[in-house]
């Protein structure tokens, strides 16, 4: 009896072991195939294409105004706990939560436009033949690319 008990215990072990390593598995092959790509896939300009030294500068420009737009960030956050918050109660009140998309909607435009500045005051700084680069990895952007395309 007690060894069909353990033998119960370490089929229901082996089993979740095997879910566990399927899980990892999976999140692993998630992140080599989709990872790259989905980080930088809002990004206007493709600086991939660069040398290291505008890359790093790009990333720069673009940490400087993370600080920058952090007040923009909070607000569209707030706003989002606010539309989370307006979905489950009890009465549903269309006008506020239309409100509270709009200022999120506000907020990402707000965020997107300074993004996409620093992308043009960065192209307008380099050189001619980085600036044609950009310009074949452009018609790309944004377009969904499948996973084999993202490994190259």
């Amino acid at each position: 009896m007690i060894e069909s008990r353990y033998r119960s215990v370490v089929a229901v072990l082996v089993v979740m072991n095997v879910f566990l390593v399927g899980v990892l598995a999976g999140g692993a092959y998630v992140l080599v195939n989709y990872g790259r790509h989905t980080a930088n896939s809002m990004l206007p300009l493709d600086v991939e294409q660069l040398p290291d030294a505008e890359q790093r500068a790009f990333q720069a420009i673009l940490l400087a105004n993370g600080r920058d737009s952090q007040t923009i960030l909070q607000d569209r956050e707030r706003a989002r706990t606010e539309a989370g918050s307006l979905l489950s109660m009890p009465m549903f009140d269309k006008e506020a939560l239309s409100a509270a998309f709009a200022r999120v909607r506000g907020d990402d435009l707000a965020l997107r436009t300074r993004v996409d500045q620093l992308a043009v005051e960065f192209a307008a700084q380099l050189p001619a033949k980085d600036r044609v680069l950009l310009a074949r990895a452009f018609p790309q952007r944004g377009k969904q690319r499948p996973p084999s395309a993202a490994k190259e």
